[in-house]
Parts: structure tokens; C-alpha cells; sequence
């Protein structure tokens, strides 16, 4: 396994995980002071949309009335409102504003967590760094876009996923050692997932991900030229791997998931007169949505960096093959970002940045020892205002009809707030910016397959000499 991370991985580390920590709090705490001025959302009175599901579960845990009765998807997320409910209690705050501590601090572990992620992958520390950064600093993420809309489940339920891929490692590290797996570190893992599956539901697909350690697809399998014969050798092989008795331990994260989403039902009682479906709403959005209404969704969760990924596929394919259950997880968050009725951007990226940042940042390691680096450059500064580095976001509602030129992003903050999203957006406004997205990757194509090169003049030697 030593391999696959020879290119990440080259080097000395330049600073300590104490330091590390120090320099993300400090980004942390320097981001939430300069946008804690963000205006507070009007709709629904701050709670925004799905807010008023989750603040009437809040009201109802401080009153002591359980089962808590509400809609679906929203009732079954009542890990962040317990928090919220007993914190609000506490504390003597509001609601929204206990809505606001809780969904921070999230964050806080999320950036924490994030640091001790990166650091198993990537060697160098400032490529570490400008991914915890980014993520700090997306507009759609819910550190910024807390002082917004406080009302919401997503960042406790990446902390949980980000909890998980850390034990999921420790597991792929046992494995890789020993060719097993130790029954502590499933249970570990088992109780993170399950614990997990209180916060967010959508947790509940991590505890597939261990079936994957053991990598049932082949570079073989992978050929699309198989013969008869070895389509039944891969067969035999995926059975012999298995359903052999060192393999059964990985049914106990699905069994704690199971036990976990019973408990949930009795803490909850749905009150749905819509007869909500989870499999009826993934297909009403897979069928309505477009092709490049999804591409440029994900363009907006992240940003311009990610036109590098196609053309460093060379540097990290080895990687995804080897570690199938990070690829497993990855193609699910961008098929959960397509059938996904919430947002594509929020979707997409809250499921699988951990795991898009290390391909993210491989990208970045390569172009920054090319001659091209100045273009690594230009997509920084792009990325800055793709994520709206310099503005708020608008309220919603608000009066303005006014729509800025977009650049990647509609600049200012006097705007409709919907317009931001691929899904909810203009059509006129998204189009324009789907484009710009495709012109900059047929310049990024152009510029790395022909090695364009900027040489900056240099000044006469005797220049400027008294």
C-alpha cells in the first residue's frame, strides 16, 4: 500500500499536528468574526425552509413531548435538535441562536477532524491547509452560511461521516496488515455509523463502505473484454472473498444500522399528509433533472478547481482502484447530488468532500511542479469568487429584481437568493455560468495538453543600479 501514496506522500512533514490544529482554529475563528455581520435570513422569521420542521421538533423536546410527531425526511434527523432542544434549555438562549452554537461547533470538529483526514493523505501541509480553507469558505457550507439560516442538520451530519472514514481507514490499515479485521474496530466503527444514523439518514450507506476494503473490483473486471472463463474465475473470487466466516463481521455495522433506525422510529412519529417517499422523490428528481443543470451544480459546490480532476486522472485512478470503499462513497455522493431534491451543491458536497479533496489536492500537487502553475494560480483567484470570498448572500425574500453579469457566481449581494443554486435558479443566469464553467475547461484542456508557458519579463541586470 506504500505505493499508492508515493505520490502524495514525498517529503518531510513541515509542521506538527499541534501547529496544524492552531493555524485551522485560528482560520476558524478569523472566518467567524469577519462574516458573523452576514444579516440573518427573513423567511419563515430566520428559520428559513426546512427550519420550521426542525425548530417545532425543538419546541416540542423542551416541552418533554415525545414521540415527536412531524414530516419526513426532516423528523427522522433528531440528533441535531436533541443537541439544540437541551443546549437552548441550558444556556437561556433562543432557539435559532442555540440553532447557531451547535451548528458551529459542528463545523469546529468538522475543520478538527478534517486536519487528522488530510494528514493520511496528503504530505504537504499548505495544499492541507487550502483545503480546510476552501471548505471553511464556500458560500453553501454551514460555517458562513450559519449566520444566514442557523437551522439545520448538515454539519453534524458530516461530522459523523467524517468520524466514520476515519475509523474506516483504521480498518483498511488493519487489513492491509493482517489480511482480517479486529472485532473492536468494527465495533468502533459500528457505533460511529450507527450513532451517525440519529444525525442524518443518509449515514446509514457507510456501512456498506467495509464490503469495499476488500476490493471486489478487478483491473480485469474493469476491461470490458472478459472472457466466458474468467467471468467465472471473478465470480468464484467474489464468493470465496465473502461468504467465508472472517468476512461475516462486516454484517454488524448493517445490524447496528437497523437497530439504530428502530430507535429512531420510537423516539418519532411521522405526521405526513403528503405520504412522503424517499424512493418517489429520488425518481421525480432523477426523471426532472437536466444533465447540465447537475454539472453545474457541482461546479458551484466546488468551484474551479475542479475542472483539474479530468486531466490528473493518471495520478489518483491507482488510488481509487486500491481504495474501493473511498470510491464506493464518492460515486454515492454524485448519485446523491442527482436524485437529491435539496440542492445538488449541498448534496454533492457534504457527502463527499473528505474524499474529493485528496483527489483535489493530488490535481494541485501536480499542476504547482509544472510549468503551468500559473494557471493553478488563476483558478485560486477564480475559486475565491466562485465561493464569494468578498459578499454576502442576499435575504430571502427580498424586493430586488436586479441580476449582476455573472462571473461563476453573481457578484454583490442584491439579487434573488435562489439564484445561487443550479436547481432553483434562472435559467438565463444559470446558462450563462455553465458556459463560463465549459469555457474554462476547454482553456484548462488547451493549456495543459499544449504546456502553454507565461514567462514574466525580466529586468536588465544594470536596471535600476545608483
Amino acid at each position: 500500500m506504500s505505493k499508492i501514496y508515493s505520490f502524495i506522500k514525498s517529503g518531510k512533514r513541515k509542521i506538527t499536528i499541534i501547529q496544524e490544529l492552531v493555524v485551522v482554529t485560528l482560520l476558524f475563528i478569523s472566518i467567524c468574526l469577519i462574516y458573523k455581520g452576514q444579516p440573518r435570513i427573513s423567511y419563515n422569521e430566520g428559520k428559513g425552509w426546512d427550519g420550521i420542521y426542525y425548530y417545532d421538533m425543538v419546541e416540542q423536546i423542551q416541552s418533554g413531548s415525545f414521540p415527536l410527531s412531524g414530516k419526513l425526511p426532516f423528523i427522522k434527523r433528531v440528533g441535531v435538535q436533541l443537541l439544540v432542544g437541551y443546549f437552548s434549555n441550558i444556556s437561556g438562549m433562543d432557539i435559532i441562536d442555540s440553532a447557531l452554537i451547535i451548528n458551529l461547533s459542528a463545523i469546529y470538529i468538522i475543520v478538527i477532524l478534517l486536519v487528522f483526514w488530510l494528514r493520511k493523505f496528503i504530505e504537504t501541509p499548505w495544499i492541507r491547509l487550502m483545503m480546510i480553507f476552501s471548505f471553511m469558505m464556500a458560500w453553501h457550507v454551514h460555517l458562513r452560511l450559519a449566520f444566514f439560516n442557523p437551522v439545520g442538520t448538515d454539519n453534524w451530519g458530516a461530522v459523523w461521516l467524517l468520524a466514520g472514514l476515519l475509523m474506516l481507514n483504521r480498518l483498511r490499515e488493519t487489513y492491509n496488515a493482517i489480511s482480517s479485521f479486529k472485532f473492536s474496530e468494527v465495533i468502533g466503527f459500528s457505533l460511529i455509523v450507527g450513532i451517525g444514523v440519529f444525525f442524518r439518514e443518509t449515514n446509514s450507506i457507510l456501512a456498506i463502505a467495509p464490503f469495499m476494503i476488500l476490493n471486489p473490483v478487478t483491473t480485469t473486471s474493469l476491461s470490458g473484454a472478459m472472457q466466458k472463463s474468467e467471468i467465472s474465475r471473478q465470480f468464484r473470487r467474489l464468493v470465496d472473498t465473502y461468504f467465508r466466516p472472517a468476512s461475516l463481521v462486516l454484517l454488524i455495522p448493517l445490524l447496528v444500522v437497523v437497530l439504530a433506525n428502530k430507535l429512531v422510529s420510537g423516539l418519532i412519529q411521522i405526521n405526513d399528509l403528503d405520504n412522503y417517499s424517499y424512493f418517489s422523490a429520488a425518481s421525480k428528481t432523477f426523471y426532472t433533472k437536466s444533465l447540465p443543470e447537475y454539472l453545474l451544480g457541482i461546479f458551484n459546490a466546488y468551484g474551479p478547481l475542479f475542472v483539474l480532476l479530468p486531466f490528473f486522472r493518471d495520478q489518483y485512478k491507482s488510488f481509487l482502484l486500491q481504495r474501493q470503499e473511498l470510491t464506493f462513497l464518492l460515486i454515492i455522493s454524485f448519485v446523491l447530488g442527482y436524485v437529491g431534491a435539496g440542492g445538488t451543491e449541498r448534496i454533492t458536497f457534504m457527502s463527499g468532500f473528505p474524499i474529493l479533496f485528496i483527489l483535489l489536492a493530488i490535481s494541485v500537487k501536480t499542476i504547482f511542479y509544472t510549468s503551468q502553475r500559473w494557471w493553478l494560480y488563476i483558478l485560486l483567484f477564480l475559486q475565491t469568487i466562485a465561493y464569494r470570498f468578498y459578499w454576502n448572500v442576499p435575504d430571502y425574500p427580498n424586493e430586488t429584481n436586479h441580476v449582476p453579469v455573472p462571473f461563476l457566481t453573481l457578484p454583490g449581494d442584491q439579487f434573488p437568493f435562489l439564484y445561487l443554486y443550479s436547481n432553483y435558479g434562472s435559467f438565463l443566469v444559470n446558462t450563462v455560468i455553465f458556459i463560463e464553467y465549459c469555457f474554462l475547461f476547454i482553456l484548462t484542456m488547451y493549456i495543459l495538453i499544449n504546456k502553454i508557458q507565461i514567462r514574466l519579463p525580466r529586468l536588465r541586470q544594470n536596471q535600476g543600479k545608483a
